[in-house]
Order: C-alpha cells, then sequence, then structure tokens
C-alpha cells in the first residue's frame, strides 16, 4: 500500500536554507502520488517555518521561492532518509517565477520573461541601429564637406593637378627620348671610330708584314756567307744601281730591331746554325742530332726541361749516371766515394752554346739570361740524380 505524501524537503533559494516542511506550507497546495513523483528542478512558493515559531501573529503568511529535494510520508522517515544518504541538489532551470507555485503560473511568467527578453532585445537593437544610422549619415555630412573646404582653401588647386602630373610625366618622357638620342649617337660615333682603327690597323699590319718580307729578303742574302756553325758576317755594303757607288745602311731603329728579332724567334729559316741535312741537325762541338731529337727539344716549354732532354741527347742515360758536371765529390759523401768522372768539357761547352742561343731566340732580358746561366750546371745535375734515383727504383723492384 502507497502511503500518502505528507511531509517534505525543500531547499530555499533565498539563503540556500534547507527544512522539512509539511505539504500545507506550499503556497498553491502541493499534490503527489508516491514519494518519487516531484520535479525538483521547477521552484515553488514555500512558506518559512520560521515565521510562524517567531511571530505572535500568524494573520500574514510570507512564501519563499524553494525547490524539492525529497518527499516522505513522516518527518523522521525524511530525516532518516535524509542523513543515511547524500542529497543531490540538482541546479534549477528557472529562478524568476514571480510568487507562485502552480504549473500554469510558472508557464505564464516563462512566457512573460521571454517576451519581456524580446522586446528588450529588440530595444537594444533599434538602439544600435539607430546609433550606427547617426554616425553614417554624420560621415557621409563630413565627407561632403570635406571637397568643399579643401576648394575653398586651395583655391581651385586640386582641380588642376591632373594637369599638372600631366605635363611633368610628359616633360620626363621628352628628357628620356632625348637621353636616347644622345646615346645612339654617341654609339654611331663609337661604332665609326672603331671601324676606322680596325681598318688602320689591318693597312699597319699589311705594311709591318711586307717590311717583314723585304728585311727577311735582305737576312737571307746577306746570311749566305754564315760560316757552318751559324756566324753570322757583317752585312756587305749596298752598291746603288745608279751611281755604283756605295751606301751605308741607315741603322735601324728600336722598334725595327725588335721586329727582326721576332722574325728570327718564328722563322726557322732565319736561323741557319740548327739547319737539317740529311735528318740530322748540328748544334756545334761536333754533336749531331736527329731532326725528331731537335723537334723534341725546341718544344720543350721550361728552360729547365731543355738543358736536361738536351743532355740526355748528347750524352745518354748510361754516360749520365757514371759522371758528374765537374768532377768533384758530393760534401756528403766526400770521405766515403770516390768523385765521378767529368762530362767533356768540349761537349759542355756546346750544350750551354745552343742553351744560350735558345735564350737568345726566345728574346728573353739580361736579367733571366744571366739567371739561367747560373743555373744551367744545377740542370744537369739534377738530371744525373734523377737518372740514378730511378735505377736505384727499379733495383729494389
Amino acid at each position: 500500500m502507497v502511503k500518502a505524501v505528507r511531509f517534505v524537503y525543500v531547499r530555499y533559494l533565498k539563503d540556500n536554507e534547507k527544512d522539512i516542511v509539511p505539504i500545507s506550507y506550499f503556497k498553491n497546495g502541493f499534490k503527489a502520488k508516491d514519494v518519487e513523483d516531484f520535479d525538483s528542478h521547477k521552484v515553488h512558493m514555500v512558506q518559512w517555518r520560521g515565521d510562524i515559531q517567531g511571530s505572535n501573529s500568524t494573520d500574514e503568511e510570507v512564501h519563499y521561492k524553494a525547490q524539492i529535494l525529497m518527499l516522505g510520508d513522516s518527518k523522521e522517515g525524511l530525516e532518516k532518509k535524509k542523513d543515511n544518504s547524500r542529497v543531490r541538489i540538482p541546479k534549477v532551470l528557472d529562478t524568476s517565477v514571480e510568487d507562485t507555485s502552480s504549473d500554469d503560473d510558472v508557464l505564464t511568467v516563462q512566457k512573460e520573461s521571454t517576451s519581456s527578453r524580446k522586446e528588450k532585445k529588440q530595444d537594444q537593437n533599434k538602439a544600435k541601429q539607430k546609433s550606427l544610422r547617426a554616425i553614417m549619415l554624420e560621415n557621409v555630412e563630413k565627407r561632403k564637406s570635406l571637397p568643399l573646404l579643401s576648394r575653398q582653401e586651395n583655391s581651385g588647386e586640386k582641380m588642376k593637378s591632373p594637369s599638372a602630373c600631366t605635363c611633368e610625366a610628359g616633360s620626363q618622357l621628352q628628357a628620356a627620348k632625348k637621353r636616347y638620342r644622345e646615346a645612339e649617337a654617341q654609339k654611331t660615333e663609337l661604332e665609326r671610330q672603331l671601324k676606322k682603327l680596325k681598318t688602320e690597323a689591318d693597312k699597319y699590319q699589311q705594311l709591318n708584314k711586307d717590311l717583314q718580307v723585304q728585311l727577311l729578303k735582305k737576312l737571307k742574302g746577306n746570311s749566305q756567307e754564315s760560316s757552318a756553325f751559324g756566324r753570322k758576317v757583317p752585312p756587305s755594303p749596298q752598291h746603288s744601281e745608279e751611281s755604283g757607288s756605295e751606301t751605308i745602311p741607315r741603322p735601324q731603329s728600336g722598334e725595327q730591331k725588335r721586329q727582326i728579332q721576332e722574325l728570327l724567334v718564328d722563322d726557322d729559316t732565319s736561323t741557319p746554325k740548327y739547319v737539317e741535312k740529311d735528318g740530322m741537325v748540328s748544334i756545334g762541338g761536333g754533336i749531331s742530332l736527329t731532326k725528331e731529337q731537335w723537334d723534341a727539344l725546341e718544344c720543350q716549354s721550361r728552360h729547365s726541361l731543355f738543358v736536361k732532354a738536351l743532355a740526355v741527347a748528347t750524352w745518354g742515360t748510361d754516360v749520365l749516371k757514371d759522371r758528374s758536371v765537374g768532377g768533384n765529390a758530393c760534401n756528403r759523401f766526400k770521405d766515403q766515394q770516390q768523385a765521378r768522372a767529368p762530362l767533356s768539357p768540349h761537349k759542355l761547352r756546346a750544350v750551354k752554346d745552343c742553351f744560350m742561343d735558345r735564350l737568345t731566340r726566345l728574346n728573353v732580358s739580361q736579367e733571366e739570361r744571366n739567371l739561367e746561366n747560373s743555373k744551367f750546371k744545377k740542370y744537369i745535375a739534377e738530371k744525373i740524380q734523377d737518372i740514378n734515383r730511378l735505377l736505384r727504383r727499379q733495383a729494389k723492384e
């Protein structure tokens, strides 16, 4: 049998106080089928029990907002149930209920509050729109007034600014075109001068070639009486065909001497000292090399390589490995070994003369000539050491 609900455990929303009150304390009454028939999220108007106990008069009853936490058939049962279990206090959805606890009144209050909020929000939106409209109108008025003020202050100067900009751009364009025409004229003049200089250079080059040919012819004619070793004899006095008297040749300038020297270097026919005969080339001192050996020597780019290759071509490696340049023993082994036999002074002199002739043909400076002359014996000594070092390495292998 279901017991009737007589007491309610409520929580007053105003001061968060909790109390067990009878159902009669509800302003508009409260009915429940059982102890579970209640909604803890709703708000009811419940009389505060302290008002009855602490007041001498019961004519005026004061009700406060409260929510139901628990129902029971007796006050003792609610006390025991409250002490034995933890009472859950749910969140109240609506706390703006008026002094009524009926469902219809609650719905009415909710509708009224919702409509009031909507009206308030609409009023706020209208106020915002009105404020924005006023700001926009103010900005429009300012924009309309600014051009008028600027025209009054500047006296029409802004109206003339586009044309002034156009004139300035046109003047800049004209200046750029003028600079371009000047650059083109300068370029044309430079090209004309360059063409003229090239023509003059070609003319001078052709005259120089003709002069070289004439000088070569004269040198070939004067070198017919040279010795077998290539010593040039002074050119014989030239005879004038008209008068038959001897004429002394004019002294040559420095430029002409330099050109003759270049011809001696570039043209093999102007160096009759090392002329091929029967496949052999004589370098003096009774030393003759094959044409292939001489061509290989002439291809050497460094002076040291030329001297070393010429020494091998003159004596051969079998002779060089057992000789020394001057016949002196090495300072490191002077007490341990005998001095090696020196190279033939006659051939050594011929090899040195050939090396000096090479320097002359290459038109080196006097300082470089003296330096290479002092290094001549050093080059041959280095070649002898290289040969012996190679032989020792081969013996070990």
